[in-house]
């Protein structure tokens, strides 16, 4: 609690002539008292409390918190169920995956900074215009994704062993369907609404991993992994559109979308920049395996009916290095 000190200046008494009456320093400081129960670091943890950009900043951390925590525990569920092999064909198309939803991070830069500037000028129509204009746009490339994906998928399965190009197929799908999960990212992050923004993060890890589970559990094994990334994408955008569905009550306001353009090369180049120096894999070279892993190799591939021997030193006639 503050108390004011009130008292007011002490009356000058009368003047003569030619002098100048000189306010005194009572009458231009005020000051302020405060009690020894407000001091200390609880005044500041209130008004940190009180904080809307704090709350805001802490909604969208807990979100991104559990769409990793998520992902960590969709790995650890077909790892377990798929085994080394067939894992290690789904951990190669999820770096596939994330490479081709590069786009996503570019689309959400653009369309959150383009809303936020028209939500600044109160524009909502426009945003409206800017939500259907750019799910109008995406449509081609993200057909031409799914078309090229499909067409490469018998190569690209060849090439990294897989045991079916059908993955491959499902992988184009998600991948054009997470870039569309950016229009309505975008959207709720330029207009700063977070809590609907955090739900969406997370609840798309959830719905994903959900979807692993009863996929596996039917047995589709490597294709049901990729048919869960593909419905968490969906649910994902679902719910971000319904997050947003009050913009398509609003009179649609028609803005030219060239003005994006600019800002999109920049968006793009720093996400690329950044993608090349920090996620960059470094893969060393393994030495042959010896005697006693071939043995182990075999054991597991007679157990679990896989073909484990990869390595051409562990196949019938080969010797291999020394253990």
């Amino acid at each position: 609690m503050t108390a004011q000190d009130t008292r007011g200046p002490a009356l000058p008494g009368p003047l003569s002539a030619g002098q100048v009456a000189v306010p005194t320093i009572s009458a231009l400081v005020t000051a302020t008292f405060q009690s020894p129960a407000r001091r200390g670091l609880a005044p500041h943890f209130e008004r940190v409390r009180d904080s809307k950009l704090v709350r805001q900043n802490f909604i969208l951390f807990l979100g991104g918190f559990t769409a990793g925590v998520g992902g960590f525990v969709y790995h650890a569920i077909a790892g377990r169920e798929l085994g080394p092999r067939r894992y290690g064909e789904v951990a190669a198309l999820f770096a596939l995956y994330l490479v081709g939803t590069t786009a996503n991070l570019i689309l959400v830069l653009v369309l959150a900074r383009y809303a936020a500037d028209l939500k600044a000028a109160g524009r909502t129509g426009a945003i409206r215009h800017l939500v259907a204009r750019t799910s109008r746009l995406l449509a081609t490339p993200a057909i031409a994704v799914v078309l090229v994906t499909a067409a490469l998928s018998v190569p690209i399965a060849a090439f990294e062993h897989f045991d079916s190009p059908v993955p491959v197929i499902w992988l184009g799908l998600a991948i054009a369907m997470f870039c569309y999960t950016a229009i309505p990212r975008g959207i709720l992050q330029g207009t700063q609404r977070f809590p609907a923004l955090s739900a969406n993060l997370s609840l798309e890890v959830v719905a994903r991993t959900t979807m692993l589970v009863v996929l596996l559990s039917i047995g589709l094994g490597v294709t049901g992994s990729m048919i869960a990334v593909l419905a968490g994408g969906t649910f994902a955008y679902l719910l971000g559109s319904y997050a947003m569905r009050d913009l398509f009550g609003v009179e649609r306001e028609v803005v030219r979308m060239r003005t994006m353009v600019s800002f999109a090369l920049t968006a793009a180049a720093g996400t690329l920049g950044i993608l090349l120096l920090y996620s960059l894999d470094v893969r060393t070279g393994r030495s042959p395996p010896g005697q006693a892993e071939c043995r182990h190799l075999r054991k597991l591939e007679q157990n679990r009916g896989d073909n484990l021997l990869r390595h051409a030193e562990c196949q019938p006639g080969a010797v291999p290095a020394s253990s």
